[in-house]
């Protein structure tokens, strides 16, 4: 499972050994974690934290913007914003460059929710990258922005967008 090459030959598919199936048990591992722990210590699912942490980072946006920012269907995130306006934590209000357009924005308690939220995020990735050392770490951001980069071209390539 170290060697992430293609076989050399006509050799057996592996399924683990290819790395976007490594990514993705990675990310529903992390994703299961967030979902417990996010819900029992905040009431929120992980889709309305991947809703919340980028109006907590950037300030208001629209849905479309969050859809793109994170990658999620437009769907999922409209149903999270309204989950999350019933909850009092964002509100929708008039875009002021063009008042056609709503733009999403914590509230107040919206703002600490994500406060305590992004700490525990942190928290969590501290933990996680704890077995790496600085090198590893400084490396391995270095490698996933590559492969970040090339994931960009290969779905450019489809000719679709990645936001849903």
């Amino acid at each position: 499972m170290d060697d992430l090459a293609a076989p050399a030959g006509p050799e057996k598919f592996e399924l683990r050994n290819i790395l976007s199936y490594r990514f993705s048990l990675l990310s529903n591992r992390l994703t299961l974690w967030a979902t417990r722990t996010y819900g029992n210590k905040f009431g929120m699912t992980s889709v309305e934290w991947r809703t919340l942490a980028p109006l907590g980072h950037g300030g208001p946006m629209s849905a479309s913007r969050i859809s793109e920012e994170t990658v999620m269907d437009k769907s999922n995130v409209s149903r999270a914003v309204q989950r999350l306006i019933d909850r009092r934590l964002v509100r929708r209000t008039p875009d002021a460059a063009d008042r056609r357009r709503m733009v999403v924005e914590l509230t107040p308690e919206g703002r600490s929710l994500y406060d305590a939220m992004s700490a525990t995020s942190q928290d969590r990735q501290d933990r996680l990258i704890s077995v790496l050392t600085a090198a590893e770490r400084r490396e391995f951001d270095r490698l996933l922005r590559k492969l970040e980069g090339q994931a960009i071209t290969l779905l450019d390539e489809t000719g679709e967008t990645g936001g849903g």
